[in-house]
């Protein structure tokens, strides 16, 4: 064993640490970091939803492990995100994510399924419309009374991005995971298990259009060393997704992948009379998803959606090949990321003896009256500063902000109807996540959009 190796197997917490370990360790953090850079913003979000499944226990890797079942499922998902902004650059920011999730399933399925994760992550702008991201995350995962499926794993990650000509977002990234299966019995004698380690090397375009569509490419190649030369394989994954977007909120995502895993050291036997023989191969899966996620904001801070997707893989080793179908229906309730006035207090509950700036920056939040909202965005140096969002079907061009004034601080006043929705800036033909929006939501390339309800007059 390597010393390289021995080091991450200690790092796993003896990979068996408990779950709420991984949870302390962002709650620690969380609450050690804001005496020295100020209180963070908290987002919390629970899940429940209810699906079907016709191939529970298929494993597209190492398939024939258990024989795979068809039953229902349900699902309990909690996510907690702390996040520290400007932290020494302006635009920069450091996130602190748990999640944890719970699955149920009918007598079909011995047990039940559990898992949790910790994740880093840093974010810092290197050039106009650059920057660079790293992370370290930590997951481990049980599935009910069978120890084959158990995994501890880290990774660490890099990524640089590009926003190009307004609408394309470039990146390039690689990963390194260390997945350990503490189920995986290789040797009695001595008590080894399967240890992996896969490095993945990645780039995408993605393309926003004039509405709030975008279209994404993303091409991979994996390489999976192991201890278990049964398991070592290479082979390239590509991906794709197309999603639209209503004006109220309605939002709609096809996405699609092909991966090819070519194995080093598995040999593809065949059964002649009563001997197996050995044909020389060497095992070869492909494996195709197809899948469609449908959602809807009913509120700022609650979401509906609906997902299926179809898994096919072939093998030259005929046992080895899936045909999967899943499908679920499900709700999700967040809170936080509030605005500036009522962050403080938010803070004030999780981080009480957090410091605080004696000088308060002026609020940035959208400000609404009736149906019309005034957007402030400030930065420096900035020839033009516009709109984008669901109102004005994403377009750049259709509503630009005036300014700046003495602070920096640029503004535009405009009618919205009443309905949830996303908003962004586009800074000197760049995309800019906006400062003290009401809630944020991920935008698929990187940042975020701000997200604004719009309720109507008072009666």
């Amino acid at each position: 064993m390597s010393t390289m190796d021995s080091g991450i197997k200690t790092l796993y917490f003896t990979s068996r640490a408990s779950a709420a370990k991984l949870l302390l360790l962002v709650l620690v953090l969380g609450g050690a970091s804001p005496h020295a850079v100020g209180s963070p913003m908290v987002d919390w979000a629970v899940g429940l939803s209810a699906g079907y499944d016709d191939q529970v226990y298929a494993d597209h890797e190492r398939q024939g492990i258990v024989e795979p079942v068809e039953e229902r499922f349900g699902i309990a998902s909690s996510r907690l995100q702390l996040r520290w902004d400007d932290l020494g650059v302006r635009d920069d920011r450091f996130d602190l994510l748990a999640e944890g999730s719970y699955a149920i399933y009918g007598d079909k399925v011995t047990g039940d399924d559990f898992g949790v994760g910790a994740t880093a992550r840093y974010h810092r702008p290197l050039a106009k419309g650059t920057f660079a991201q790293v992370s370290f995350a930590a997951l481990q995962y049980r599935r009910g009374d069978l120890p084959l499926f158990d995994l501890d794993q880290l990774e660490i990650g890099a990524r640089i991005a590009r926003t190009w000509r307004q609408r394309w977002f470039l990146t390039a990234s690689v990963s390194h995971r260390w997945p350990r299966f503490s189920g995986r019995l290789l040797d009695e004698v001595s008590g080894e298990t399967e240890n992996d380690r896969q490095l993945d090397l990645s780039c995408s375009a993605l393309r926003t259009t004039h509405g709030s569509g975008f279209a994404g490419l993303e091409l991979g190649l994996r390489w999976n060393r192991s201890n278990d030369a049964l398991v070592v394989y290479k082979g390239p994954l590509l991906t794709g997704r197309l999603g639209t977007g209503h004006p109220r909120s309605l939002g709609l995502v096809i996405y699609g992948s092909f991966g090819q895993r070519i194995y080093g050291d598995y040999p593809v036997l065949k059964l002649e009379g009563e001997d197996l023989v050995d044909t020389g191969d060497k095992r070869k899966d492909a494996t195709w998803i197809l899948g469609l996620v449908v959602e809807r904001l009913l509120l700022h801070s609650v979401k509906v959606f609906a997902d299926i997707s179809h898994l096919e893989q072939t093998s030259n080793i005929d046992a080895l090949a899936i045909d999967q179908t899943r499908a679920s229906v499900g709700l999700q309730i967040s809170r936080g990321s509030p605005g500036p006035e009522s962050r403080e207090s938010t803070a004030k509950l999780w981080f009480p003896s957090s410091k605080r700036s004696s000088v308060e920056e002026p609020s940035l939040a959208p400000a609404v009256t009736g149906s019309t909202v005034r957007f402030r965005h400030k930065t420096t140096g900035a020839e033009s500063v516009s709109l984008v969002g669901g109102f004005n079907a994403w377009d750049p061009e259709q509503t630009p902000l005036t300014g700046p004034d003495a602070e920096g601080v640029w503004e535009v006043t405009i009618t919205v109807e009443v309905g949830v929705w996303r908003y962004s800036f586009v800074v000197d033909g760049q995309w800019v996540r906006p400062s003290d929006a009401p809630r944020y939501e991920a935008d698929g390339f990187g940042s975020e959009n701000g997200i604004l309800h719009v309720r109507g007059r008072e009666r």
